[in-house]
């Protein structure tokens, strides 16, 4: 099967890579496959236009980057991570550390007492993946082989429960405190199999429902799900039927689902494009349209009584190729996060084990392939890639700002065959660099390629074409008039400006009613400027609101750091903001009532887009006829005066990581502070601060409060009784509660834009 035009969203950058610096790749320009003639090619690849989606990631894995097994040989992994792309680390089979059995040993202990828990070899596992800059995936659960459990499921689900909650507060705090946000947490694994669960069915189904229930009450900004479906949840009719059951259980107990993780083993690429299919389909129907589709352990199967189903797989040219379609296939089937089981095998006399690396750290194939797919998210836009004929090969193309073009060609079939690549103004692409995982050699191969190049059996290529000039890019959006179709859908991850070859993404929600021009309201999410999604976030949770109130409302994403340094994120949303002054038409809103809100580093963004003007700089990029100014802003508990954040360890790193900062008195804290920029011609503000806040203090509103209030421009400031960060409860409920925080975004707004 070929593949050449896939639907993606949003991208999450990843460090360079240097493949030369592995061990065991190696630069081989000697090994050039021979090429026919031009006109003897089999295959034509015709090179199109960007079409306005960018590639995800799908970098993680599982375990790591410390050493497996027991032996004090075995390699510490963080660099060789680091050299193929690995962003994201699964917190899965360590055997022991990590593990619930492991961190809670005594389910009748009490969960409020600290000395109820292990977590000496937990923490140590954990700050090794924060330490490496690698994101957490927190799996609640437990490994294969964990220790010291007569019995998988819970004797006591209560207490189970509870202490599942106290594991995230550790290790969420630990993260915050590393600069590394947990985003996500997964709840189990793979509970359709007997080995990882031995209650009933319904039994499993109660204690995901609660501990989904008590950790999203806890932690509102961070993503649960589970639980991690063993293969067959997909590829046979028993594990479907799990599937339904497991989904109309949560519907009918309406169980917040944030995401719905799977596993797939398999040898045919086109299983995981079923699966990834499958499990959209189910969540769809049950009701779970926002949840994402997470593929938490993959790789290729082995079952010893069919031929192609041999174990050497795991450590060939072949399994690479196999697995590198199946990477192509999830990403045409929009998987959100993928981590490939696994890092590191657990003893050098297992080669032919899960790892991507033996156990003294040298890559296996599958590693060399996973540096090529590392290397394409570094070309962000998609590009359309058509094939003159069927050939079994699995392709991707991708271009950056710079006018370099990448494609990612996997060949699973033992034959070879020879292609030649077509640009859009019919031109034969030429001076191609061509990097190679195949069985001609252990190593990274990489070459200079003519006008046809070879494409052997079982093999990876990535194909690098420098200096295409910049393809058209397919409008995503357009001065159209509005589509009445419109009313009452969303439209997601549409591109509302391109930085650097980066295509920034932004949702679309439409009120029901046709009663525009409607005003506008933007949504910036918060994450510490390092993390969070557009989708999420405290002032998520008022989106319907306002969109039943009649706004148009849009939610965006922007560039994060440490890739990219202040002011990458207020040049972003400044620039989201032009966008919408000059599709106006399109979207049917008022570009003289646009208002804005967000928590945290939203805040922060919303603030500077109230207050700062063309003269800060920021304005740079698209539709610069367009003004950035908006006409109301909510500031919900974000930093007002980079200054004064406080002088410890963690705002140290914070002010350097993201604003480059060397030190409290850096010109550059200042000229980020919203306080800064504070004149009497700026907009009205709504400010709300929880009392109970100890991540960003609640000075910092009073401050913002108290220097417009000098300066006379309207201000509220709302103090919220017993919350803390993004609202959530400290020592009792809330108040004012978070839907008369709603209520109160929406009657400001109405205040000032209607």
């Amino acid at each position: 099967m070929k593949r050449s035009s896939f639907p993606f969203v949003a991208l999450l950058l990843i460090a360079s890579l240097a493949c030369n610096l592995l061990p065991g790749v190696e630069r081989n320009t000697s090994v050039e496959p021979t090429a026919p003639p031009p006109d003897q090619a089999d295959l034509t690849l015709s090179l199109g236009a960007p079409t306005g989606e960018t590639i995800r990631p799908l970098l993680g894995v599982n375990i790591g980057p410390i050493p497996a097994g027991d032996n004090p040989a075995n390699a510490d992994l963080t660099e060789a991570y680091h050299q193929i792309g690995v962003t994201m680390i699964r917190t899965h089979d360590y055997y022991g550390p990590l593990d619930m059995a492991v961190m809670y040993p005594d389910q009748n202990a009490d969960p409020s007492d600290p000395a109820s828990y292990d977590f000496s070899a937990s923490d140590e596992v954990f700050r090794a993946i924060l330490a490496g800059g690698f994101e957490p995936y927190l799996r609640l659960g437990d490994s294969w082989n964990v220790r010291g459990l007569e019995r998988r499921a819970p004797v006591n689900p209560g207490n189970w429960v509870r202490a599942a909650v106290e594991v995230v507060r550790r290790y969420d705090g630990m993260s915050r405190q590393a600069g590394v946000p947990l985003r996500y947490v997964e709840i189990w694994n793979e509970p359709n199999l007997k080995q990882f669960w031995d209650g009933t069915q319904a039994e499993f189904f109660d204690l995901f429902a609660a501990t989904v229930t008590a950790v999203k009450a806890e932690f509102p900004d961070l993503k649960v799900g589970g639980p991690g479906l063993t293969p067959a949840g997909a590829l046979s009719p028993q594990g479907q039927k799990y599937v339904r059951d497991f989904l109309a259980n949560m519907q009918l107990h309406i169980t917040p689902l944030d995401f719905l993780s799977w596993h797939v083993y398999a040898n045919d690429p086109e299983d995981f494009v079923q699966a990834a299919i499958f499990y959209r389909q189910q969540l769809d129907a049950y009701g779970y349209t926002e949840a994402e589709s997470h593929i938490t352990e993959w790789n290729t199967a082995v079952k010893e009584s069919r031929a192609d189903d041999a174990p050497d797989l795991r450590y060939t040219a072949q399994g690479a190729a196999i697995l590198s379609a199946a990477w192509i296939g999830l990403q045409e089937q929009g998987v959100d996060v993928s981590t490939f089981y696994r890092g590191p095998d657990p003893d050098i006399n297992a080669p032919h084990f899960y790892g991507m690396f033996y156990a003294d750290g040298r890559p296996k194939p599958i590693a060399l392939a996973f540096s090529l797919w590392a290397e394409l998210t570094r070309y962000p836009q998609r590009a359309a890639l058509t094939a003159s004929a069927d050939s079994g090969l699995w392709t991707l193309a991708a271009q950056n700002g710079n006018g370099e073009t990448a494609i990612l060609i996997a060949n699973p079939d033992e034959q070879g065959l020879t292609y030649r690549i077509v640009l859009p103004d019919g031109s034969a692409a030429r001076a191609a660099t061509v990097k190679m995982v195949s069985e001609a050699s252990e190593g990274m191969q990489e070459f200079q390629a003519g006008d046809v190049i070879e494409i052997p059996g079982y093999s990876t290529q990535l194909v690098i074409l420098a200096n295409v000039p910049p393809l058209q890019a397919s409008a995503s959006l357009t001065t159209a008039p509005f589509d009445p179709a419109k009313l009452g859908t969303v439209e997601r991850d549409l591109t509302y400006c391109t930085v650097d070859g980066v295509a920034l993404k932004m949702d679309v929600y439409y009120p029901q009613t046709d009663s525009g021009p409607w005003p506008a309201v933007m949504y910036v999410h918060g994450g510490g400027w390092v993390g969070g999604d557009k989708g999420g976030g405290a002032g998520s949770k008022d989106i319907p609101a306002l969109r039943e109130a009649g706004y148009l409302v849009v939610a965006v994403n922007y560039r994060l750091a440490p890739e990219y340094k202040f002011p990458a994120m207020i040049e972003d949303v400044k620039c989201a903001v032009r966008s919408l002054r000059a599709h106006a038409v399109e979207y049917n809103l008022d570009p003289e009532r646009i208002g804005v809100w967000g928590g945290s580093a939203g805040g922060h963004l919303v603030s500077l887009l109230g207050l700062s003007d063309e003269s800060a700089g920021w304005d740079v990029g698209e539709y610069l006829d367009q003004s950035s100014r908006v006409q109301a802003v909510v500031d919900m508990f974000g930093p007002s005066d980079l200054t004064h954040l406080g002088d410890g360890d963690r705002a140290r790193r914070r002010s350097a990581q993201v604003f480059g900062a060397d030190g409290t008195d850096d010109p550059i804290l200042a000229a980020a502070s919203p306080v800064t920029h504070v004149t009497p011609d700026d907009p009205p503000f709504l400010i709300l601060h929880g009392w109970e806040d100890d991540v960003v203090r609640p000075s910092q509103s009073q401050t913002l409060y108290d220097r417009l209030s000098q300066a006379g421009v309207p201000a509220t400031l709302v103090m919220v009784e017993n919350a803390g960060h993004s609202f959530k409860p400290v020592d009792g409920k809330i108040s004012p509660s978070r839907e008369e925080i709603t209520q109160m975004v929406v009657d400001f707004f109405d205040q000032y834009l209607r």
